[in-house]
């Protein structure tokens, strides 16, 4: 609504897409909704999101990496395929287990030198 308040009053598209913080599609998409008599739909304001699919599978996917770290987020998402048949992208896993507050094992490499006795 405040959108359709500053072009009421004559600022230009660019400076209400500045102060309001959205893009010009936005605007014009609210501009549309106004012209079709949608003014409802402009009061509202909902934020749906993506309903994450994995959250049916925490307690199996937890119990399994707590028991079983990965080194890996490319080997968490092999592991959370195999265990749910939901396959996601790496970036994807990580975040959600580190939603969970699963943290995976850090490996460090030995030096070429390594020295078994000291």
């Amino acid at each position: 609504m405040t959108v359709l308040y500053l072009k009421v009053n004559d600022l230009p598209n660019q400076q209400i897409c500045e102060l309001e913080d959205i893009c010009q599609n936005t605007l014009r998409s609210y501009f549309k909704q106004f012209l079709l008599g949608e003014v409802a739909a402009l009061q509202s304001w909902e934020v749906g999101g993506d309903h994450c699919e994995l959250e049916q599978h925490t307690q199996t996917i937890e119990t399994c990496f707590r028991q079983h770290p990965t080194l890996s987020l490319k080997q968490a998402a092999y592991k959370i395929e195999e265990l749910t048949g939901i396959k996601r992208s790496p970036k994807l896993v990580g975040g959600f287990l580190k939603k969970l507050g699963v943290k995976r094992l850090k490996s460090q490499s030995t030096p070429a030198k390594f020295d078994e006795q000291k």
